[in-house]
């Protein structure tokens, strides 16, 4: 079964605009084209859609996605939790201020003030 690029679009939530620019920079190419023209995609095409979902939800720009996806790249597994376990790094390094110096919890820096538990000031950095 071949779906146009509308009904596509319909089912996987993405516009036909950006379908047609995957089509343009060569990530997702249609199998086929109708006798009017139309994109045509099939079963591969729309599995490697899902592919480029879920690598853009991990936060892959679409260039990246490309090589990635490229013949004799990495599988999709292997990508994906090759990019969990650099977003994890990520998460796990403490946080920085835009100064350079650490930044509290809350991405805000310490400011000078008595703690909550001692009462006692703690020093600005």
């Amino acid at each position: 079964m071949l779906l146009q690029v509308g009904e596509l679009a319909r089912r996987t939530g993405l516009t036909v605009r950006t379908l047609h620019h995957y089509d343009a920079i060569g990530l997702l190419a249609p199998s086929a084209r109708s006798e009017a023209g139309y994109r045509l995609y099939g079963a591969d095409d729309i599995a490697r859609l899902h592919a480029i979902q879920a690598l853009r939800l991990l936060g892959l720009p679409l260039a990246e996605i490309g090589g990635l996806l490229g013949a004799g790249g990495e599988s999709l597994p292997a990508i994906v939790a090759r990019q969990i376990a650099a977003l994890d790094r990520q998460i796990a390094r403490p946080p920085r201020c835009a100064s350079g110096s650490r930044c509290s919890n809350s991405g805000w820096p310490r400011a000078a003030g008595p703690t909550p538990a001692t009462g006692s000031r703690r020093s600005s950095r």
